[in-house]
C-alpha cells in the first residue's frame, strides 16, 4: 500500500513494500473477487485517499483456518485494483475476512490478528507501502471487498536546523488503554474497529520511522506515523541526527487519534542533539506501582547488543566507594543478573517504595567491543494508602467463559489492579513469592480503569478446581483495600470407567473405556507432572477422542518414545456441553530396547560421516562440518553417534556418544537424548549455533546415494540446512537448503481502499 495521495500532489507516491506475504494455506481452485471503496472527503475537498502499489498483496481467510494470498495484477496507483488468488471456501459462519498486509495475519476468534512492524520506512508526504493495516469482510468476496483503515495517522510537523535521520515514537499510556503498544501483534474487528493487543513479548510500545535523512528548516517537515486509535496522554518523540544523538520530547497535554483520520501535531523543534547513548531507556514514571517499575530498552544506531539491569543508587555508590578507580562497565560485568540482549526489550523490575534506582545498559558494537554505558536514575513512588474498597462477584457465561464484576466504594476510584490464579498456582506460586498479598497484586497484577468494572476471561473448562481473584482499587489519594474471593468451577458427570496402558520399549497402547462422556482430551507426558499441570494442559488442548456410545472401548497407540523412561498418560472427560468432568492418569515405565531386524536399511547408517550445515550467522564463511561416527548399539533399533556433544560451559566432551534410533527406515535424533558422562554439564547440541532438540521433538535423516539429509525438523531454530555426508570423499561439500514452496495464483478480482479524513492541526505542547 503506497500511502496518502493529497490534492496538492495529485498523484500517488509508489514505494516498495514494508512486508512480504506468507505462504498461502489451503487454497483449492480459481476465484474472482471484486471490491468497492468507502470514500470520505472533508468540506475543504482535500483528498487523503489510499492507493495500491506494485507488489501489494492481502490475505483472504475464513474462520476455519483456511487462507489464501491474493496479489495485485492491475491497478497500481489507484484506489481500486485487480488481484489474483486461489479459491477459498467460506468458513462455518459463511464469511470471508481479508487483511493487509498479508504477513503474520490470521483470523482468531472473531477478530483479525495482524503483526504491526516496529519500523516504518519514511516516505515524503505519505507513509510507506505495507505500513497502513487494513481489513475487509464479506459473505461473497467475488461481489466485492471494501478495505477499511484500522489505524489513524499522526502527521508530526517538525522544524529545526539540523538533519533529521529518524524518529522514534513511544507510548506511555496506561496499561488499561488499547494503545499501550504501537507495534507487535494486535487484533481488529472486521469493520476496522481496534479490538486490542496481545500481551506478549512480541508487542512493543515504540515505533521508529527510519530513512528520513532530511535537512530541517523553518518550513515544517511532515512525517506520517500510523498508530492505533486512542487518546494518548503520555507520548514521547525522539528525534535523531546522523551521529545517533537525539532530543526527547513528551506531550504536555493529551491528543486523540481516531481511526481513519490524519491528525497534524505541531510544535516539534530539532536544532541539535541533547542526549547520546547506544541504548535508549524510557522509564514509565506514571503507570507502575511502588513495587514495580517498567523500563523500555531500545538499541540506537551502532549498538548490536547490550546487558540491561538496575541497582539501588545507594548500593551503587557504596560499590564505587569500596572499589575506587573502577568504572560503571566493571560494575555491570561484576554484578550481571540479566542475559545479554540482541534486540529491543521491555523490562519489569521489582522495586521498593520511595527508593532511588539506577537503571543501566552496557552496550556493545557489532564486533562486541564495549560502548559507553548508559544510565538513568529514578525514584519510585511512595506507598500511600486510601480508604477505598471494592467488592467482586462472578458468573460462568459458558463452560470456558468466566465473567468478573466489581463495585467500588466511591466514584473517586480511578483504576484497579487485578490478578487471577488457579488454586494450585495461588498456593504454590503466588503465596510462595508474596507473603504480603497486597504487594503481590501491585507487583504482578494487570491494571484496568474503573470504568471497565466487568472483565470476561477465557478459562478452559477443567483447567483447575478453583480460582482465586485478588483486586485492589486505586484513587488519587492512594492504594485502597485488598479484595479477594474464590471462584468455584463447573463440573459435569462425564467419566471413564477405566484407563489402561500396555507398554513396550518405544511404544505403548492406551485403552479408554467410556462411562457417559461425550469425549476426552488426552496426552502422553514424561513422568513427574502434577495433576494440576496435566489438567491445565488438557483443558487447553491435547488429543481429542470422541465416543460413539456411553460405554465405548477405544484403543490408541503412541509410538517413537524413549525406552526405560517414566511416562504418564492423562485424560480429561467432557460432557456434550464442553463442561469437564473426571480426570484420570496412568503412570508407567517403557521397557528397555528390544532388538529388531539386522537389515541392510539399518546398516547403511553405520560408519564415519561429515556433518555439514549452515547457520544464519555463518553463511558468509561457508558450511561448517565435522567428523561424526555412527555405530551399532541395539541391532535394528538404535545407534551411538560420536562427535556431536558440546558442553554448555564451552568445554568439548570428546568421548561421549548420543543415542539415535532407527525409525521407519530413517535415523532419528529424539529430544531429551541422554547426555554425557557423570558430572559433566553437557547437552545435546549437534549444531554449534546452539540448536537444542527439546522433549517431544525429533530430527529425522533419510539415506540416499548422496548422503543422509535431514529434511524434516520440528524444531530447527536458525539452522536452515543440514546433512550427513560420507567422510571418505575427502572434500567439503555444499549444503542442502530447504525452502517452503509457494502455490500458484490463478484468478483475478478487485480490491479497494478507504480514504483518510484530515483533522485540524493541534499544538499540545512538548516538554
Amino acid at each position: 500500500m503506497c500511502g496518502l495521495c493529497t490534492a496538492v500532489t495529485a498523484a500517488a507516491v509508489l514505494l516498495s513494500s514494508c512486508t512480504q506475504g506468507p505462504e498461502p494455506v489451503g487454497p483449492q481452485s480459481g476465484m474472482t473477487i471484486r471490491a468497492t471503496t468507502e470514500v470520505t472527503r472533508t468540506a475543504l475537498g482535500a483528498d487523503y485517499s489510499v492507493v495500491w502499489n506494485e507488489g501489494d498483496s492481502f490475505l483472504l481467510m475464513n474462520d476455519s483456518g483456511g487462507s489464501s494470498v491474493f496479489g495485485l495484477t492491475e491497478g497500481a496507483g489507484e484506489r481500486s485494483a485487480t488481484f489474483t488468488g486461489d479459491w477459498l471456501d467460506a468458513g462455518s459462519d459463511g464469511m470471508y475476512y481479508a487483511a493487509y498486509p498479508a504477513a503474520g495475519a490470521v483470523y482468531d476468534s472473531g477478530s483479525v490478528a495482524m503483526e504491526i512492524p516496529a519500523e516504518q520506512p519514511y516516505a515524503a508526504g505519505t507513509f510507506a507501502s505495507g505500513c497502513n493495516p487494513m481489513v475487509a469482510s464479506g459473505s461473497d468476496p467475488e461481489s466485492g471487498l471494501a478495505f477499511r483503515n484500522v489505524f489513524g495517522l499522526l502527521e508530526l510537523r517538525i522544524t529545526g536546523s539540523t538533519v533529521l535521520s529518524k524518529l522514534m515514537l513511544t507510548s506511555n499510556t496506561d496499561l488499561s488503554e488499547q494503545a499501550l503498544n504501537l507495534s507487535g501483534r494486535m487484533y481488529f474487528g472486521a469493520d476496522g474497529s481496534f479490538v486490542g493487543y496481545a500481551k506478549t513479548e512480541q508487542t512493543a510500545r515504540s515505533v521508529t520511522v527510519t530513512g528520513i535523512d532530511t535537512q530541517l528548516s523553518d518550513t515544517p517537515l511532515s512525517v506520517y506515523v500510523a498508530v492505533p486509535p486512542a487518546e494518548y496522554d503520555a507520548l514521547t518523540v525522539r528525534l535523531f541526527d546522523k551521529e545517533g544523538g537525539y532530543v526527547e520530547r513528551t506531550l504536555a497535554s493529551p491528543i486523540t487519534v481516531a481511526r481513519n483520520t490524519v491528525l497534524p501535531v505541531e510544535g516539534l523543534v530539532f536544532d541539535g542533539a541533547e542526549k547520546t547513548g547506544a541504548v535508549i531507556m524510557t522509564i514509565d514514571q506514571k503507570n507502575y506501582s511502588p513495587y514495580r517499575m517498567l523500563v523500555n530498552f531500545v538499541m540506537a544506531e551502532g549498538c548490536a547488543s547490550f546487558i540491561p539491569g538496575y541497582v539501588e543508587k545507594a548500593v551503587l555508590e557504596q560499590w564505587f566507594a569500596d572499589n575506587a578507580g573502577h568504572t560503571m562497565e566493571e560494575f555491570i560485568l561484576a554484578n550481571q543478573a540479566y542475559q545479554e540482549q540482541f534486540g529491543d526489550i521491555p523490562g519489569e523490575f521489582s522495586v521498593e517504595p520511595e527508593t532511588e534506582y539506577v537503571v543501566y545498559a552496557q552496550p556493545y558494537d557489532a564486533d562486541h567491543r564495549p560502548l559507553e554505558p548508559v544510565t538513568e536514575t529514578y525514584r519510585t513512588k511512595a506507598l500511600v494508602r486510601s480508604g477505598e474498597r471494592m467488592t467482586g462477584s462472578y458468573a460462568w457465561l459458558a463452560a470456558d467463559l468466566l465473567e468478573l464484576r466489581f463495585e467500588f466504594s466511591s466514584p473517586a476510584v480511578e483504576r484497579y489492579w487485578l490478578a487471577v490464579y488457579a488454586g494450585a498456582d495461588y498456593e504454590n506460586v503466588f503465596k510462595e513469592e508474596y507473603e504480603d498479598e497486597l504487594r503481590g497484586v501491585l507487583s504482578v497484577g494487570s491494571v484496568f480503569p474503573a470504568t471497565e468494572a466487568v472483565q470476561t476471561l477465557a478459562v478452559p473448562s477443567g483447567k483447575a478446581d478453583r480460582y482465586v481473584v485478588l483486586a485492589v482499587p486505586e484513587s488519587a489519594d492512594g492504594i485502597g483495600e485488598l479484595c479477594t474471593f474464590t471462584v468455584e468451577v463447573q463440573r459435569s458427570a462425564a467419566a471413564l470407567s477405566s484407563l489402561d496402558v500396555d507398554a513396550s520399549d518405544r511404544s505403548f497402547v492406551v485403552r479408554f473405556v467410556n462411562d457417559g462422556s461425550a469425549y476426552v482430551r488426552f496426552g502422553a507426558f514424561q513422568g513427574g507432572v502434577s495433576d494440576e499441570d496435566l489438567k491445565a494442559t488438557l483443558a487447553g488442548g491435547g488429543n481429542l477422542l470422541e465416543f460413539e456410545s456411553e460405554s465405548a472401548s477405544v484403543e490408541r497407540e503412541f509410538v517413537n518414545f524413549k525406552p526405560l523412561t517414566d511416562y504418564t498418560v492423562a485424560a480429561l472427560a467432557f460432557d456434550a456441553d464442553g463442561v469437564a468432568g473426571g480426570f484420570y492418569r496412568a503412570d508407567f515405565t517403557t521397557l528397555d530396547l528390544i532388538p529388531g531386524e539386522d537389515s541392510e536399511a539399518y546398516r547403511k547408517y553405520i560408519g564415519t560421516w561429515a556433518l555439514t550445515f549452515y547457520t544464519d550467522a555463518a553463511k558468509a564463511n561457508g558450511p561448517y562440518w565435522q567428523p561424526v561416527t555412527v555405530r551399532e548399539e541395539v541391532v535394528g533399533k538404535s545407534y551411538l553417534v560420536s562427535g556431536l556433544m558440546n558442553s554448555v560451559s564451552g568445554t568439548v566432551v570428546t568421548d561421549d556418544a548420543v543415542r539415535a534410533y532407527f525409525t521407519d527406515g530413517r535415523i532419528e535424533f529424539a529430544g531429551g537424548t541422554p547426555v554425557a558422562a557423570a558430572g559433566a554439564n553437557v547437552t545435546f547440541e549437534p549444531f554449534t549455533s546452539g540448536m537444542y532438540i527439546g522433549n517431544g521433538y525429533s530430527l529425522y535423516g533419510t539415506w540416499s546415494a548422496d548422503g543422509v539429509s535431514f529434511d524434516e525438523s520440528w524444531d530447527s531454530y536458525d539452522v536452515i540446512g543440514y546433512a550427513f555426508w560420507n567422510n571418505d570423499a575427502g572434500a567439503q561439500v555444499d549444503i542442502l537448503f530447504f525452502y517452503p514452496s509457494l502455490l500458484p495464483q490463478t484468478s483475478g478480482g478487485m480490491a479497494s481502499t478507504e480514504s483518510f479524513v484530515p483533522q485540524p492541526p493541534v499544538s499540545p505542547g512538548w516538554k
